[in-house]
């Protein structure tokens, strides 16, 4: 609890690979609201009047492995 999760992610990228790379992107401050923004935007394509009735966690998958795919 004590130490800074960015030089965690640091010095345990070797032992973590994958999951570092994650860590990387969501660890790191965004530049500008410009990502905030597209995330809505997405977001409006994922939830369309076709799909009304996709649940708030179902939603919330489908973003995360939209942005995330390239890293998995």
């Amino acid at each position: 609890r004590q130490e800074d999760p960015a030089t965690w992610w640091k010095f345990n990228t070797t032992k973590y690979p994958t999951i570092s790379k994650v860590a990387q992107v969501y660890l790191a401050p965004p530049p500008t609201s410009v990502p905030s923004e597209r995330l809505f935007s997405t977001a409006g394509d994922i939830i369309t009047e076709h799909r009304t009735r996709l649940l708030p966690d179902n939603a919330e998958k489908l973003i995360f492995l939209k942005y995330n795919a390239s890293l998995i």
